[in-house]
């Protein structure tokens, strides 16, 4: 349907303003105080007039939102609530809109409050009252100016091709933070990135295909994005393809080449990879040799990054002696960062501890309360040690039985 002309002389008046980068600071007029028109056009449903942000940003080159005194104008969103395409803001008829810029000039902290200051109050009490409402008025429009400076920044320098800006947009529509949730449109800014060969943003899609989130579900197609990540010397793709030949996703399983991509991906610090590489060498999988030192090696590395399974893992080796002399005290540390994680066997590994008093008390109580947590998750070693308790408390409750029975001096009180 093509778009009616506006009526002749249609046009919306701006003006520039810059913006400090203080988040607390506020906006400062041109000096010329040069007021722009710029045509608006009519939406073809409601007949409303609107400007499109790519004709404002022609004209202002590091525009970043638009206010109307002190309230930021948005985009106009569909009955969807999404952003429509292209980017647009309503016309404002018989007012000048600032176009807040990037850029910097001499504090005027009144500029912005001016239009909006009631009339004086006679009496104090009120004035203290009007104050109070000024001051959280500020706080919620420094609140509105710095997320609406931020995505607009965003898109901005996305539209100009910054490469970052088009990644961290698509990073917003992917999420959903601060944008709706749009994978498609995740898809499109990631490809502007990833065809200037920008490896995050190729990572990226290959992910989506391997989620299948805004495509059909593709692990060639993944594979091959990843590659390209890869070949860059992106750690996280080189991670990723290491999984998938893991797992025969995208390619036919093959272990070797799985510990060829961690490797490569370990070497850059990757905790994920070193956490997989050491669990290759403790299983001595994958073309390599079983090598407890190795693995514990690669697992300590991943563990100081935060990697909480590799933390339990460390743990258990201090806790078995493998690869390094058992160490309860190290055991009990490391099981307790990754408890601390939400790790069920670190849980269940505590609680060995202190049954068996290594590094701890003994302390049956306590044993029984870290297998009970784990155990209600369907741990079936806690639930195992549960049993053994059982058991353990069983015998205990007999042998006292038998005690009393047979006590020599219970047994005198009823001759008698």
């Amino acid at each position: 349907m093509q778009q009616p002309d506006p009526p002749q002389g249609l046009m919306q008046a701006f003006r520039s303003v810059c913006q400090t980068h203080s988040l607390t600071s506020t906006a400062f007029t041109d000096p010329k105080n040069r007021v722009i028109h710029i045509d608006c056009h009519l939406d073809p449903v409601t007949q409303e007039a609107f400007v499109l942000w790519d004709d404002i940003q022609q004209v202002f080159d590091d525009a970043l939102y638009i206010c109307d005194r002190t309230r930021v104008v948005p985009f106009l969103k569909g009955s969807d609530f999404k952003t429509l395409e292209p980017h647009r803001i309503a016309a404002v008829p018989d007012v000048v809109l600032d176009v807040i810029v990037d850029g910097q000039l001499d504090n005027n902290i009144d500029m912005l409050m001016d239009a909006e200051r009631p009339p004086p109050f006679s009496s104090p009490s009120e004035q203290e009252v009007t104050k109070e409402k000024q001051d959280v008025a500020a706080q919620n429009t420094i609140a509105s100016l710095t997320t609406g400076q931020h995505i607009t920044r965003i898109i901005t320098r996305a539209s100009r091709g910054d490469e970052k800006a088009q990644i961290a947009l698509g990073d917003m529509y992917w999420k959903g933070k601060e944008l709706c949730q749009d994978y498609q449109k995740a898809m499109d800014w990631y490809m502007k990135a990833a065809e200037q060969g920008h490896p995050t943003a190729q990572r990226r899609i290959g992910s989506l295909y391997k989620g299948g989130l805004g495509v059909t579900q593709d692990y060639t197609t993944a594979m091959a994005w990843y590659r390209k990540a890869a070949d860059q010397g992106e750690a996280g793709a080189q991670n990723n393809i290491a999984q998938f030949y893991k797992n025969g996703q995208g390619a036919a399983k093959d272990d070797v080449q799985a510990v060829l991509w961690f490797r490569r991906a370990a070497e850059q610090g990757h905790m994920v990879a070193q956490f997989n590489l050491g669990i290759f060498y403790s299983r001595g999988e994958g073309g390599l040799e079983q090598d407890y030192t190795e693995a514990k090696l690669w697992y300590h590395k991943a563990a100081v990054q935060g990697e909480e399974h590799a933390q339990c893992n460390l743990a258990v080796m201090y806790h078995d002696g493998q690869g390094v002399s058992p160490d309860y005290a190290r055991a009990l540390e490391w099981y307790l960062r990754a408890a601390n994680k939400g790790i069920d066997d670190a849980e269940f590994g505590i609680g060995v501890l202190y049954y068996n008093g290594q590094g701890v008390a003994q302390d049956y109580e306590k044993a029984v309360e870290r297998f009970t947590k784990v155990a209600e998750k369907g741990h079936l070693k806690a639930k195992e040690w549960l049993k053994v308790e059982e058991e353990r408390q069983r015998v205990l409750l007999e042998e006292k039985r038998k005690k009393e029975a047979f006590d020599p001096i219970r047994a005198n009180v009823w001759l008698y």
